[in-house]
């Protein structure tokens, strides 16, 4: 058995300070630094509130503060209440509810096809005067009808295209440098020569000059042909037509204009859109993605006869693509897409005045104030 010890040694020291409640004091003694500080900040407090010091002169300034947005009461979204429920539905119920709304659409569509047709006929009243002309059959109506389904349009110029393909197979193949001659033939002759391949023309082309053209910068079987006057006296309208070498005979995309056109030109970043410059002046951008005419932006400012056009990216509107258009007076002028058209002026060019001596050629001229006139 072990025996006890006889002195035993006992240490004693300070564990660590453990706080459950602190309530640090709001007041300062008096006579020492930081009650001297208290009396000081008290004392300038109540002058700038209750004394002399209230009435001092302030100065309102603008500063660069950026502005905080603070959302309201007004914006909190209250939460929908929901509640689940559940019914029954019969095979026959719903196709009884299917077929009585496939029938109300087919009237509605006889209905609206039929006062389309009545607006045409009521339009050529005041031209013939014979009412038995204007008394369609069924056939006749369903037929104007189909003529304005999108659907039935676009079959009609997949058919167009197959049929044009029989007659210029060859002149496509050479268009799009098909035609390889083989590497191995025993004689290579090389005759060059120019060959018609087709020529894009139909009824509604006879009469109106070509007076600008552009093909499709992404798509290189599309080209955009602008049709006005020739002759200043010429009494004619505007024609944009979109011909493509699938279908030389019909164009794909047709936009009649009263106006007629000087300049056409398809943007580079969008090549689905085709800005139309007009003799009056007008500037235009079409979207020939839709058969129908959709116009992106139009500028009624009027100016001299718009006989050029180009998209660029001009440093003055940034980043974005815009339209470059010169005039018969000498402006040429930037319009922006976003800004539907509004006009830039980015130089006016002038003219050309007098002559070198012992040399054929115009010198510059250096009088900016003269206007380029289409009278001299």
């Amino acid at each position: 058995m072990k025996k006890l010890p006889v002195r035993v040694t006992l240490t004693l020291c300070e564990t660590n300070t453990v706080f459950l409640l602190e309530i640090p004091s709001a007041t300062a003694v008096r006579d020492t630094d930081e009650g001297n500080r208290v009396e000081a900040d008290n004392e300038a407090y109540e002058y700038l509130t209750v004394g002399k010091g209230r009435n001092r002169k302030m100065l309102h300034a603008e500063v660069q503060t950026k502005p905080i947005i603070v959302k309201t009461r007004t914006t909190d979204y209250q939460r929908n209440k929901t509640k689940a429920g559940s019914s029954y539905c019969s095979v026959w119920e719903m196709f009884d509810t299917y077929k009585d709304r496939q029938d109300s659409e087919e009237e509605s569509d006889d209905s609206s096809a039929e006062s389309e047709i009545g607006e045409a006929i009521g339009h050529k009243l005041n031209e013939i005067s014979s009412l038995d002309s204007f008394r369609l059959s069924t056939e006749e109506k369903q037929l104007h009808k189909l003529m304005k389904n999108s659907r039935f349009l676009e079959a009609v110029c997949v058919i167009e295209r197959l049929l044009a393909s029989n007659c210029f197979h060859e002149e496509q193949k050479i268009f799009r440098c098909l035609t390889v001659p083989d590497d191995f033939r025993e004689k290579i002759e090389y005759n060059y020569r120019l060959k018609h391949l087709w020529t894009f023309a139909n009824e509604y082309t006879k009469g109106k000059s070509v007076n600008s053209l552009d093909w499709n910068p992404k798509n290189k079987d599309l080209l955009a042909v602008g049709y006005g006057k020739f002759y200043f006296a010429d009494q004619v309208t505007g024609l944009v037509l979109i011909w493509s070498i699938k279908n030389p005979v019909q164009p794909e995309r047709q936009y009649n204009f009263t106006p007629p056109v000087t300049a056409v030109s398809f943007s580079k970043e969008n090549p689905m859109l085709l800005a139309v410059g007009f003799y009056d002046g007008t500037v235009i951008v079409l979207n020939i993605a839709s058969r129908e005419k959709m116009i992106i932006g139009e500028n009624v400012t009027p100016f001299e006869p718009c006989w050029s056009l180009c998209w660029n990216y001009g440093q003055t509107q940034g980043e974005e693509e815009v339209v470059c258009a010169t005039f018969d007076d000498g402006k040429i002028c930037a319009y922006s897409i976003q800004k539907k058209l509004e006009p830039f002026q980015l130089m006016r060019v002038a003219k050309a005045d007098g002559k070198l001596k012992g040399y054929k050629a115009t010198k510059k001229c250096t009088n900016l104030v003269i206007p380029v006139t289409r009278s001299v």
